[in-house]
């Protein structure tokens, strides 16, 4: 019987950032456990349990009593948004009611009815006194906690395009108590490898092997040109950030350009709420018209694979200055998107 490990490991990364976990539960429960290794046999089982059965055994490995209740808050909202058992304000709401009554219940001062965003500041507060580190905000479509213990720093210099020079500070973040939303949806598959802020890149160590192209390019490229995009364009929304950041990776891989290609097609979605996958359809269709002149998605890894490596770049190249120049053309200073 075939081996369905990597389609399951691929349906998992592709379903789980798109928050369509009905589809995702739809497909894995028709893969025989046979056609499965033990490791992807105990994968399938793990999502079973968490989305079907409401029998999650997984612990968070933290010993602060805060952290664990505050995660126990987290995983029933990211469960409840996930499985769509609320709309996504009302999960927010319920969210918002499960920290207020853990404040309450941590002698933590806090001011009713002033929204998430400032219960997020109060466990901001409390988890810095605490020693963690730690990011909350929204990772489209839900509300994020990430929490590690250690970090260190290193200084890079990155080529981006047109072989300019970028210089960026990353801080490599280690021993995490949660990995976030995507790490609990897909129990353990796949989670955020990192993001840029304004003063430096983070990057989840455990995530990447540091002299790989997958760190260079997945990585080091794509964050460094929201690095650079922060500065040029300060108003720019996320779907062209992603827009111009995969076009830089695909300008600067090698090896792994098929690859990109083909994760690219994967997750690609017309759902303006889901970024990443928003912004994978829009390259797919661009390259596809640069390259095969089509009106419509080539999705046949087959076909992308007899074409030259140089002229996928070079359209590559073509899309980011044709974006670019619409972008400059509203205004670097106010322009917010054109996607």
């Amino acid at each position: 019987m075939k081996n369905n490990n990597s389609k399951l490991k691929r349906d998992v990364k592709t379903y789980v950032w798109q928050a369509n976990i009905e589809e995702l539960i739809s497909k894995i429960k028709r893969v025989p456990n046979s056609s499965l290794t033990p490791k992807y046999q105990q994968l399938k089982g793990c999502l079973l349990n968490v989305f079907v059965h409401n029998n999650d055994t997984r612990r968070f490995k933290a010993k602060d009593q805060f952290v664990r209740d505050l995660l126990e808050v987290y995983k029933k909202y990211w469960k409840l948004a996930l499985l769509k058992e609320a709309a996504q304000k009302k999960a927010e709401n319920y969210l918002s009611h499960e920290i207020e009554t853990l404040l309450k219940n941590y002698s933590i001062n806090f001011k009713k009815s002033k929204g998430i965003n400032y219960l997020e500041k109060m466990v901001s507060k409390e988890l810095t006194k605490r020693g963690f580190y730690h990011i909350l905000g929204v990772v489209q479509p839900l509300r994020e906690l990430e929490i590690w213990k250690r970090e260190r720093k290193k200084i890079y210099t990155v080529e981006l395009f047109k072989k300019t020079k970028q210089k960026v500070t990353v801080v490599f973040m280690e021993e995490f108590v949660t990995n976030g939303w995507a790490d609990y949806a897909s129990c353990g598959i796949t989670f955020p490898g990192g993001w840029a802020k304004k003063d430096a890149l983070y990057c989840v160590k455990k995530r990447y092997s540091v002299n790989s192209e997958s760190f260079n390019v997945t990585y080091l490229v794509h964050e460094a040109q929201h690095f650079s995009d922060y500065k040029k364009f300060p108003k720019l929304k996320q779907i062209d950030l992603e827009y111009r950041a995969k076009l830089a990776e695909i300008y600067s891989s090698k090896r792994l350009l098929y690859t990109l290609i083909e994760n690219f097609t994967a997750e690609e979605s017309t759902d303006l709420s889901i970024p990443h996958s928003y912004a994978s359809n829009k390259i797919i269709a661009d390259l596809s018209k640069k390259v095969f002149n089509i009106n419509y998605l080539q999705k046949d890894s087959k076909k992308w694979r007899k074409v030259d490596k140089l002229s996928i770049k070079s359209a590559a190249l073509n899309l980011y200055n044709e974006h670019t120049e619409k972008l400059l053309a509203i205004g670097a200073k106010k322009v917010t998107g054109v996607l």
